[in-house]
């Protein structure tokens, strides 16, 4: 995990390197829980959508981002 963490830096610092734009490296992190409430129908495979009667866990989104001037980058 830390491995995709530190690669995702260095594109990110690769990209904004070459901006033409001036202004200071500008760096945020965030994360969010996105698991729907109330829960969606299970799909995929055949046959029809099945309810979800329970949940396991909770979904999150990563995101960080790198600004630069008037560019940005972001991976989610």
């Amino acid at each position: 995990m830390m491995q995709r963490a530190v690669l995702a830096c260095v594109i990110g610092w690769a990209f904004l390197a070459g901006s033409a734009a001036a202004g200071d490296l500008q760096v945020g992190a965030g994360m969010r829980i996105i698991t729907p409430d109330p829960l969606l129908p299970v799909t995929g495979g055949f046959g029809p959508p099945a309810p979800a009667h329970e949940k396991q866990g909770d979904l999150a989104a990563r995101a960080v981002v790198f600004r630069r001037g008037d560019v940005s980058v972001v991976i989610v």
